[in-house]
């Protein structure tokens, strides 16, 4: 496993976030950080620890991303839709996390 396993569904998360109406640029810049933090850590090749550690630091981004998401998606139905999509991601990253790191 690799923290690349996760890759595709966080893409389709930014992808979601970066199409809805976004109230401010604050909220574009802090989701576009946030993407390119997911990125940075989802690039790396690693296993036992630093896998552990990485997949940390992905659920954190993640949670930020949909507080940020949660805060900045004007439409209610695309923030639902966005907010219930990183939530199967948390819980996916979750699961991995209590998989992989015993």
């Amino acid at each position: 496993m690799s923290l690349r396993v996760f890759s595709a569904s966080v893409a389709v998360v930014a992808a979601l976030v970066a199409a809805a109406p976004a109230r401010a640029e604050p909220c574009d810049a802090m989701l576009a950080g946030l993407d390119r933090r997911g990125e940075e850590i989802m690039k790396r090749e690693a296993t036992g620890a630093a896998l552990c550690a990485g997949l940390g630091q992905l659920l954190g981004v993640m949670q930020s991303v949909r507080i940020v998401a949660g805060h900045c998606i004007k439409d209610e139905d695309k923030r639902t839709k966005g907010i219930g999509v990183m939530n199967g991601i948390i819980e996916g990253i979750e699961a991995a996390i209590k998989g992989q790191c015993t």
